[in-house]
């Protein structure tokens, strides 16, 4: 008699390193260079089918800042002490 065999699928857990990025926003900022950050780390996470990567925008007050051409950026968070 013995022990009837059993098929078990092995699902090994895989771990992702998420690196967290804060894009401080000082008036004037350039929005062109805001974007390309943001669309890079986009591009990488969406190349890499995870996403490895995660941003949040800040300033100093947490109140929306002013770019250098005028566009007017409602940021996530203040920027602690």
């Amino acid at each position: 008699m013995g022990r009837p065999e059993k098929d078990m699928d092995v699902v090994l857990s895989e771990l992702v390193e998420v690196n967290r990025f804060v894009f401080l926003l000082m008036p004037g900022f350039s929005a062109l260079e805001l974007g390309s950050g943001i669309d890079s780390l986009a591009a990488a996470n969406e190349a890499m089918g995870k996403a490895f990567f995660q941003w949040k925008t800040a300033s100093e007050t947490g109140d929306s800042i002013n770019s250098s051409s005028g566009l007017t950026v409602a940021v996530d968070r203040v920027l602690s002490d």
